[in-house]
């Protein structure tokens, strides 16, 4: 049943479990290169998963599982015919989703104190539902079509950047590993 807004009820229950599941899936891939990094066939794994406990490699975790997400959801409507209307939702829902987590993540010591795991579970459970809700506030959208070419190259630039900054990190405080102050793998 849709509402007034337009948003289904069914959708609500869909995107809970989409949340639920990308939360166990990120969680999951947090400690996927302990076990697979001394597998030389297994390193390129390196690019989907946290290589370390940078801020910067964690943005993994959320985008991948997201941007699976999403291409459920464009094959849900049609795959290529609304490919166009497709890519400015998962692009805003992959960057707002990393920025969520990195500001809520540095914010929380700050106002709170040190809280362990539920500083990070929380961020990225909150950058995670805000990535999917702004996949819904952007998507069918008038402005989302026009804006397809600037969606896709923020796609692009996400992907490419966990790419190459998985190898070749910058020296700068977002891709320092909190636990050993070293960069990349």
């Amino acid at each position: 049943m849709k509402r007034a807004d337009g948003y289904a009820s069914s959708t609500f229950w869909t995107d809970l479990l989409a949340l639920v599941l990308i939360g166990v899936i990120g969680a999951g891939m947090h400690f996927v290169w302990e076990r697979v990094m001394g597998i030389p066939y297994l390193r390129w794994l390196a690019v989907l998963v946290s290589v370390n406990e940078s801020n910067w490699e964690h943005v993994k975790l959320g985008a991948w599982p997201l941007l699976v997400w999403a291409i459920i959801m464009l094959a849900n409507k049609g795959g290529k015919l609304n490919l166009r209307e497709w890519l400015m939702p998962t692009a805003m829902a992959i960057w707002s989703a990393y920025i969520v987590m990195f500001s809520v993540h540095a914010a929380l010591p700050e106002a709170f104190g040190e809280l362990g795991m539920v500083r990070y579970l929380g961020s990225f459970m909150l950058g995670v539902a805000h990535g999917i809700a702004s996949f819904r506030l952007v998507e069918g959208r008038p402005f989302s079509n026009r804006l397809w070419p600037l969606g896709a190259a923020l796609i692009v630039t996400i992907i490419m950047m966990m790419i190459v900054f998985t190898y070749f990190p910058l020296h700068i405080p977002l891709f320092m590993d909190s636990a050993t102050g070293t960069y990349g793998i």
